[in-house]
Order: C-alpha cells, then structure tokens, then sequence
C-alpha cells in the first residue's frame, strides 16, 4: 500500500507542478482513499497485537475469564470493520471470535465466577483507543502530506 502510495503521490505533485488541478485532484483523492484503506489495516494489526500480548499474559497470570471479554469486544470490532476492506480478514476474526466466545463461556463456567461487563466494554475501548492512535502516528510516518492543490477559484 506503502508504494502505492509513493506513486500516486508522485503523480500528484507532477500534476500540481504541471497546473492540471483535475488530474492532481484525482490522484489526491485515490491517495485519501488507499490511506484510509492503510489506516484501518495498521489499526487492525495494532489491536490484534495487543490482543496477542493480553492473551499471552492470560496464559501466564490466569483471570483467563476476566480477561478474555475485551479480546472478544476487540476483536468484534476489528471484525465489523474490516469486513469492507478485507472481507478474508474479516471471516477468519470471526471464527477467531466464535473459538473465543466458547472459550470465555467455557473458563467462566469451570471457575463460576461472574464478571462486569461494563469495565471489559471500558477495557476493550481502551484497547482500540491506543491501537488507533499508535496506528495515526505510523501513518504519519509512512504516508507524506499531499501537496495543496490550488481550486479554480484561486486562478481567478
């Protein structure tokens, strides 16, 4: 996506320097869209990774039940919102939340332990927040600012 990118971004600024605004509007707006595009795959990679690590935690510290609802509320998530991007992605998450549901039920019901929901949701929120705003500053990394691209209105 990264070199995508790079092209599409090169085309733009050879259109701004060429002073074909509809053409440099073009390729802004394809470079807008396959950020985006790149943003919520970052995004999701970035929570599957901390979901990773909770996991591992999980299996080294216990509270297995407990700790299981934000992955599951986490991984929902990135399910509903890759479906439109990559909806391959988005199938396998869902059999991934299927296995972890069952998990969860199965731990909550050996260890009869009842749970708050509401501080898993708070949890799982908190997940995807730093997710999203490691995923903002890698991107700003990757991706250039788009040059400005002057409207007609500015020739007049």
């Amino acid at each position: 996506m990264q070199q995508r990118d790079q092209a599409l971004y090169g085309k733009c600024v050879l259109a701004v320097q060429g002073k074909n605004n509809e053409l440099a509007s073009m390729y802004a707006n394809e470079c807008a869209e396959l950020r985006k595009m790149a943003k919520v795959v970052l995004h999701s990679e970035l929570a599957l990774e901390q979901v990773t690590l909770r996991l591992e935690t999980v299996n080294e510290f216990g509270q297995v039940a407990y700790t299981m609802l934000p992955v599951v509320n986490v991984v929902k998530v990135l399910k509903s919102q890759l479906e439109g991007v990559l909806p391959e992605v988005s199938m396998e998450l869902s059999q991934v939340n299927e296995t972890l549901e069952g998990l969860t039920m199965e731990v909550g019901e050996a260890t009869e332990n009842t749970f708050d929901l509401s501080a898993s949701s708070g949890e799982s929120q908190k997940i995807l927040q730093e997710a999203n705003f490691v995923a903002e500053q890698k991107m700003k990394e990757r991706f250039p600012e788009l040059p400005p691209i002057p409207t007609s209105e500015a020739r007049v």
